[in-house]
């Protein structure tokens, strides 16, 4: 998902996330889903979600324009979810709190793939909004990519759930009900992002300025970090497995961002890379 203005890629403000036009956003509510029964009830896990996706709605109402297909969709099935929640009983309320990531994750699953097989990337609408004008055969590439990626970070997502809850018999365990199933997120996320931007800043002649792979790396290993602080504070593994994590997200993310500024000042200055061939002088 690329991030960019409704004046085109080559714009400076590319690099800052116009969140209302970026698919993420419709997301939003099944991820609260996923993970708030883990920290409060059914009811008001539902209920956070479905306000959640009636401000996503309203929100695009205010801004003058028509909420999308996936928003409205949030709305209209958060509502029954609601209203399950208010009048289930307590084995309902139960089954919820132990499963409810296993049903966003599965039924976005679902909504991702089944959109592909039909022709019609769930990110179409977004990506429209974002590059207006863009060539219709670029912007289907773009979306099948995107969509895609969230396609497999969501199915992975639902298979360490399903590890989770059906194999550990443990909804609550840090590492498959938490970790392992944001990862595969946040790797969608960075690289269908990444992706983007590449593929617009190219098609538009900017090569040199397109994002390269160590762009990439650079926005996924700093997470290993977070994680390893994580694993210490929850006491879900040995110590050094945390710190090995924060020390090796850091140095990767140093590493990777020390090779993309080298890139992209050989790509504005040609001359660095010659004067690289010297030994002494340029």
């Amino acid at each position: 998902m690329a991030s960019g203005t409704t004046e085109g890629a080559g714009d400076p403000e590319d690099r800052v996330l116009l969140v209302l036009d970026d698919p993420v956003l419709g997301l939003v509510p099944w991820i609260a889903f996923s993970f708030l029964p883990n920290i409060t009830t059914f009811l008001v896990a539902a209920l956070v979600s479905a306000l959640l996706a009636g401000s996503i709605v309203g929100l695009s109402v205010v801004r003058g324009e028509r909420p999308k297909a996936l928003e409205v969709s949030d709305l209209a099935l958060f509502v029954p979810i609601v209203v399950l929640a208010l009048v289930g009983n307590t084995d309902i309320d139960a089954w919820f709190e132990d499963h409810a990531d296993l049903v966003s994750n599965g039924g976005l699953t679902v909504l991702a793939v089944g959109s592909l097989v039909l022709s019609k990337p769930f990110t179409a609408p977004y990506t429209e909004a974002r590059f207006p004008g863009l060539d219709a055969g670029l912007q289907h590439r773009l979306d099948v990519v995107a969509t895609s990626a969230w396609a497999i970070g969501l199915a992975v997502a639902t298979i360490v759930t399903v590890f989770g809850e059906y194999e550990l018999h443990n909804p609550d365990d840090l590492w498959t009900g938490w970790v392992f199933q944001v990862v595969p997120l946040i790797l969608a996320y960075n690289a269908s992002l990444w992706f983007d931007r590449r593929i617009v800043r190219r098609a538009a002649g900017d090569v040199r300025h397109a994002p390269g792979g160590w762009d990439l790396l650079k926005a996924v290993v700093v997470w290993a970090a977070p994680i390893g602080v994580l694993a210490i504070m929850f006491r879900e593994a040995p110590t050094w497995i945390g710190v090995g994590l924060i020390a090796l997200g850091i140095s990767l993310f140093l590493l990777a961002a020390s090779f993309a500024r080298r890139r992209r000042a050989v790509n504005d200055n040609p001359w660095i890379a010659e004067w690289d061939l010297e030994t002494d002088e340029f």
